[in-house]
C-alpha cells in the first residue's frame, strides 16, 4: 500500500521524536546541488565523477549551486508555453537563490551571482550541462541538454522579495533603474524595508495589464510598451526579445493602501526565468527522478510538478515525485 505524502512526513517526524527522547542526536536532512560542464581535464575548483552511464568526467567549477538543510523544499517544473506544446524541465532560479530560501541554515546564491551564472558560455542553449545532486552520503550526476525557448506572446517578470511574502501589487510600472538620481528621475521607496530605504527609478520602460502567476514568477501576458524608447536595449513592440539579452533588472512600483508609490527591483525574462532543459529522451527524465527518489530522507522535500502557460493563462498540476 502507498503511503500519502503527509502520511510519510508524520511518520518521520514521529522517528525522529523518538529518537531525541532516547538521547540519539539526529543530523537534518540535506543535500547540495549544483551545475557545471565538463573540462578536458582537472581544474581548480572542479571535480571529478565516475558513474556506470558517464563513465568519469572532469568537471569545471560549479555555476549554478545550493545547499539545502531541513524542511527546506526544491522545485522541478515541467513547462509548456505558447507555441511550444512540447514540456521542457525547468531548473528556476528559485532552487539557488539564497532570498528564496526558508530556512537559514540553507545556502544559495544572490542574484548578482546566479545572473552572473547564467550569463556563461557554458548555459547557452544548446549545451550539454551536468547536473550534481549530493544527498544521504551519495553523489549522483547527470547529463542534461540545454534547449531554451522565448514566449513570443509575454514575458515574465521575478520580483526581489521571495514568493512567500510578497505584497499586493496592482496596476504595476516598471522603471529604468538608476544608480544615483537624476532631475527627472523618482524617489521609490522600498515596499517592505523597515527603514526609508530608497530606489532612483528613471524612464517608464512599460505597464502591466494582466499577468498569470504561477508561484516563483508571473507572466506578463498584456503589457503597455513605452514606445519612446528607441536605444538597443530597450523593450519594443515590434521585437520585443533577441539574443542580444536574457534578462533585464528594473524597478517594480505600484501604490501601497495609502496611495504612496513604493516598489522594489525586478528582473524580466524573456521565457521562463531558469535552465530549460530538453526532455526528448525520456530515459534522461526518469533516471534523474528515480535518483531523487532514491533520496529517501530529503525525497519528501522535493516537489515535481508541469505547467503549462496560454495565451490567456496557466494551468498547473502534481508536486510529488
Amino acid at each position: 500500500m502507498r503511503m500519502s505524502r503527509s502520511s510519510s512526513a508524520l511518520l518521520i517526524t514521529a522517528m525522529a521524536s523518538v529518537l531525541l527522547m532516547s538521547g540519539c542526536k539526529v543530523e537534518a536532512p540535506s543535500m547540495k546541488i549544483f551545475v557545471t560542464y565538463e573540462s578536458p581535464e582537472p581544474v581548480d575548483g572542479g571535480s571529478t565523477i565516475s558513474t556506470a552511464k558517464l563513465g568519469t568526467v572532469h568537471l569545471g567549477p560549479p555555476l549554478l549551486k545550493a545547499n539545502f538543510v531541513g524542511s527546506e523544499e526544491v522545485d522541478f517544473k515541467e513547462i509548456s508555453l505558447p507555441h511550444f506544446e512540447e514540456h521542457f524541465l525547468c531548473l528556476g532560479p528559485q532552487i539557488f537563490l539564497q532570498s528564496e530560501m526558508k530556512t537559514n541554515r540553507s545556502t544559495g546564491m544572490s542574484m548578482e551571482e546566479y545572473l552572473n551564472g547564467m550569463s556563461s558560455e557554458f548555459l547557452q542553449s544548446g549545451k550539454r550541462i551536468y547536473l550534481v545532486i549530493e544527498c544521504d552520503g551519495r553523489r549522483v550526476a547527470h547529463q542534461l541538454k540545454i534547449s531554451q525557448r522565448d514566449d513570443p506572446t509575454g514575458l515574465f517578470i521575478q520580483y526581489s522579495t521571495p514568493y512567500g511574502s510578497q505584497g499586493r501589487r496592482t496596476q504595476v510600472e516598471f522603471l529604468e533603474p538608476l544608480e544615483a538620481p537624476d532631475d527627472f528621475s523618482k524617489k521609490i521607496r522600498i515596499w517592505n524595508s523597515d527603514s526609508n530605504q530608497t530606489l532612483n527609478g528613471g524612464a517608464l520602460v512599460f505597464r502591466v495589464r494582466g499577468t498569470s502567476s504561477v508561484g516563483f514568477y508571473k507572466r506578463a501576458k498584456d503589457v503597455g510598451i513605452d514606445t519612446s524608447k528607441k536605444d538597443k536595449d530597450s523593450i519594443s513592440t515590434d521585437h520585443m526579445y533577441s539574443d542580444t539579452w536574457f534578462c533585464k533588472e528594473t524597478i517594480a512600483t505600484w501604490k501601497d493602501s495609502s496611495g504612496n508609490w513604493v516598489g522594489e527591483r525586478a528582473y524580466l525574462w524573456p521565457s521562463v526565468p531558469g535552465l530549460h532543459i530538453d526532455m526528448d529522451d525520456p530515459e534522461v527524465i526518469n533516471d534523474l527522478r528515480a535518483d531523487l527518489r532514491s533520496f529517501e530522507r530529503f525525497r519528501f522535500n522535493i516537489n515535481w510538478g508541469r505547467i503549462g502557460f496560454t495565451k490567456n493563462g496557466a494551468s498547473s498540476k502534481g508536486g510529488a515525485l
